[in-house]
């Protein structure tokens, strides 16, 4: 039986990490959403709201997600 991933506790991980590290969220719809610093993201419920430096928001259903990517922040 195939490991089922929960993608609400997935995001928890990564947005808690010590120390963190940036990573992208990617939609069934193939949008990119980077989250390059932990207090720019918002885990609630079926939700996750990711934040832009330059301002406004995303907000992102949890079934929507396809995967997590981890990246390198100096790119």
């Amino acid at each position: 039986m195939a490991e089922e991933l929960d993608f609400h506790d997935e995001l928890i991980r990564a947005s808690t990490a010590e120390p963190f590290i940036p990573f992208a969220i990617i939609t069934t719809s193939g949008a990119s959403y980077k989250v390059k610093e932990p207090e720019f993201i918002i885990c609630a419920g079926d939700n996750v709201t990711v934040f832009r430096r330059a301002g406004g928001s995303t907000l992102i259903r949890v079934y929507a997600i396809e995967c997590i990517e981890f990246f390198d922040s100096s790119i």
